[in-house]
């Protein structure tokens, strides 16, 4: 991304560039891309917000959208900057962060089968209610409590209700879950599959700083041996953009945007209904669901692995590209996680050292796999 913004600048250009979803994040975009390219780079939260976007560039208030925008970066900028120099945290070295690893002392309980469940045939009924409005209304960048994003709750559920559309959303919801006997070392969690080819280890990394807990914690840490880990891979997309399409050809390009929201959301509120039935009807453990390219789980390029666990393309038809973006596009994959102490947490930056290891442990190239690395690294 770094590269293709410094080409742009070097070549005079004056075209907009898009940085999408979950590859970064808005603090990287202002950061580390935004200097290559002044005034040309802008950070898009998914897909479909980047429609928004887009619209926003194409229209007569395209200037004083991107003097927003810089206004923006600027205060990030100096936020990160103040953090830094404030902090005072210490960064360890690796070595030193494993010594302070969680140590987890008991075996999540056995589900009552291991394997891989499908999800097909979803109620729409059971996925809307679990919709968390307050981020549709952010993807919109409007406040959640604002008269605008009420509109846009209304305006969605109708469509939600509308038969015609409620059809295609609820055809579109569609997942695979896979639960497995799983052993973790430091960084590394070896999944046991039956099958034989399948890629059978989950790459981590680990918090260099001592959190207020006193760990330098790692995902893997939630896995010891012979004990249990979840994967799962849930959709909201299929028939969207046609559906999307439709509103589009009509010139209804709030209704066409809105779809694609809403299927978005769709996908979220989907993987929280599914983690629910792996606690209750099949694991009967607390669980987290960290996602790929979230805080602690920053490399999208281990989607191949649970894309392959979990044959996921032959089992509900998502599709994973050579970049790794997920299609259709309203797509969540991740890890469910158990035990009485399991958090949510942020990685944080990490030393170049700790990413070559980790490059080496899954035997890529450092400098492919930061392509596809959404996370912070001390260079």
């Amino acid at each position: 991304m770094g590269e293709v913004c410094h080409q742009f600048n070097e070549a005079g250009l004056d075209i907009p560039i898009l940085i999408g979803g979950a590859t970064t994040s808005e603090a990287h975009t202002a950061t580390r891309l935004a200097p290559l390219y002044p005034g040309k780079v802008v950070y898009s939260s998914d897909a479909s917000h980047s429609v928004k976007v887009a619209l926003e560039l194409a229209s007569k208030n395209a200037e004083k959208f991107m003097e927003k925008t810089e206004e923006r970066y600027d205060k990030i900028v100096k936020t990160e900057a103040k953090s830094q120099k404030s902090d005072g945290i210490q960064k360890l070295e690796l070595r030193e962060a494993r010594k302070l690893r969680y140590k987890k002392k008991t075996l999540s309980p056995k589900p009552k089968e291991y394997g891989i469940r499908v999800f097909n045939d979803i109620p729409l009924t059971e996925i809307v209610p679990l919709i968390n409005w307050k981020m549709l209304a952010l993807a919109w960048q409007v406040k959640p409590s604002s008269d605008e994003a009420k509109r846009i709750e209304k305006d969605a559920k109708i469509l939600l209700k509308d038969p015609k559309a409620g059809a295609v959303f609820e055809k579109a919801l569609s997942a695979v879950v896979g639960l497995f006997p799983a052993s973790g070392k430091n960084e590394d969690v070896d999944v046991k599959v039956k099958e034989e080819g399948k890629n059978n280890t989950l790459y981590f990394l680990r918090q260099q700083s001592k959190n207020k807990d006193g760990f330098a914690l790692s995902l893997a840490d939630y896995v010891v041996e012979n004990d249990t880990v979840g994967l799962f891979v849930a959709s909201a997309g299929k028939g969207i953009d046609a559906l999307s399409w439709e509103y589009k050809d009509q010139g209804d390009d709030y209704h066409a945007l809105l779809v694609a929201m809403i299927a978005d959301r769709l996908a979220e509120a989907l993987s929280e209904y599914l983690e629910s039935v792996v606690v209750k009807d099949w694991w009967g453990e607390k669980t987290i669901r960290p996602a790929v390219g979230y805080p602690s789980a920053p490399d999208h390029s281990e989607k191949a692995a649970i894309f392959d666990i979990l044959d996921a393309t032959k089992q509900c038809g998502t599709l994973l590209t050579e970049s790794y973006a997920m299609k259709p596009a309203a797509t969540v994959c991740g890890y469910y996680f158990g035990g009485e102490n399991v958090k949510y947490f942020n990685l944080g930056e990490i030393s170049e050292d700790q990413f070559v290891d980790y490059a080496n442990r899954k035997g890529k190239d450092k400098e492919e796999l930061r392509k596809s690395f959404g996370g912070k690294i001390n260079n």
